[in-house]
């Protein structure tokens, strides 16, 4: 989903009545910087209360980011994590959520 479609799916759920906490899940591209307050300024007029939570995971190119790194934990993660089956949605995310750590040092969940 763009920017513009998470702003419109959200606001599909307004009722001014209601209190809402969302949970964004999923992969972003790592070009992408979700910032979960300028969402919220965005879209807080239509709503009582709000409140944005962001549980998304950058999606990595595997390939270059291995290539990158063959020398060092980075990558000899990836490639063990490689040599499991990656269609197994706990294995993905286990992927994605090692290289946020060993990348950034630290991942949100």
């Amino acid at each position: 989903m763009s920017y513009g479609d998470i702003i419109d799916s959200i606001n599909e759920l307004k009722n001014k009545e209601d209190l809402y906490r969302i949970k964004l899940h999923g992969t972003v591209d790592r070009d992408i910087n979700l910032d979960t307050d300028d969402l919220t300024k965005a879209i807080e007029e239509n709503f009582y209360y709000i409140d944005i939570i962001d549980n998304t995971i950058i999606d990595y190119d595997l390939e270059i980011l291995e290539r990158e790194n063959v020398d060092n934990i980075i990558g000899l993660f990836i490639k063990e994590m490689k040599s499991k089956d990656l269609e197994d949605e706990i294995i993905r995310d286990a992927l994605y959520i090692g290289l946020e750590v060993l990348t950034k040092g630290k991942v949100n969940l």
